[in-house]
């Protein structure tokens, strides 16, 4: 039964958040502590009813295995607050594969739920993040070709650079009885990835920075440069956003509007990634 409550619960939080994110942007903070706060409730209420602490126990390792994940990709600006905060009660929710599931679907469960979840995510999400930014690129294609112009001009030396790894495979796989297939391979997914990278930033600067009324501004939105008041630094780029002391500092100052990123919204890509586990399990069939 507690598996049938853990899923559910789980379940209904994804589609909702996905709804809020999809609409707003943003994902409400009642949402995802209401989230958590319920996911380990129930299993330590059940872990008392079944005198059996396991279940509390395999909740709080989810929560805290998130929560470090969550924390890096939080920092590192790859995911928002919500984001973040939603992925941690996933795990407070889910560590386990919910038994009464295999009833319905043969998932691969090679390894630990926990980290089938974690890998599915990471999997999805960087599917999901190309073909989101193949959109944005396709809607503003003419200042895209623009902007990445002028980018692989700015970028030129690197490229040089970068591009030498490629060419030191190919010719390896020419001269040496190393696996041709796997040399050129690798040769190929370097370049590839390389102006990947750089159509990804140039959609980045392009699409994803907006100007922002103060009154729509809300805690957690980035910034992509300080914010100067009177040719003074009042506010400085960090990484984890907006404070809700800068949002004040700004409504005291009369600050109109102010330069924000925006991030993909990620959270249909978690929810994609939680379904795939849930009726296929691990993606790399190991």
């Amino acid at each position: 039964m507690i598996g049938v409550i853990l899923f559910t619960l789980a379940l209904s939080a994804l589609i909702l958040a996905t709804i809020f994110d999809t609409k707003t942007k943003e994902i409400p903070n009642w949402l995802t502590y209401n989230f958590i706060i319920l996911a380990l409730t129930i299993n330590l209420i059940y872990s008392i009813l079944q005198n059996n602490y396991i279940f509390i126990l395999k909740s709080a390792l989810g929560f805290g295995f998130f929560f470090l994940i969550g924390n890096l990709m939080y920092y590192t600006q790859q995911w928002g607050g919500g984001d973040a905060k939603l992925v941690m009660g996933l795990g407070a929710a889910i560590y386990t594969y919910p038994q009464f599931l295999l009833n319905y679907f043969s998932a691969n469960l090679t390894i630990p739920f926990i980290f089938i979840l974690f890998i599915n995510i990471l999997i999805i999400g960087a599917v999901y993040s190309i073909i989101w930014s193949a959109y944005l690129m396709y809607k503003n294609f003419n200042q895209f070709t623009k902007t990445l112009k002028i980018k692989l001009k700015k970028t030129k030396n690197l490229q040089k650079i970068i591009l030498l790894i490629p060419l030191i495979l190919i010719l390896l796989s020419l001269t040496t009885n190393l696996p041709k297939i796997l040399l050129i391979t690798f040769a190929v997914l370097i370049t590839i990835l390389l102006y990947l990278l750089i159509s990804i930033k140039t959609i980045d600067e392009i699409c994803m920075y907006i100007t922002k009324p103060i009154s729509k501004i809300t805690e957690g939105d980035w910034l992509p440069k300080p914010i100067h008041h009177k040719g003074e630094i009042i506010i400085k780029s960090k990484a984890e956003g907006l404070t809700k002391k800068d949002i004040a500092l700004l409504k005291k100052l009369k600050i109109k509007k102010i330069l924000i990123r925006e991030g993909i919204p990620f959270v249909l890509s978690i929810l994609i990634a939680f379904i795939i586990s849930i009726i296929f399990g691990f993606l790399i069939p190991i």
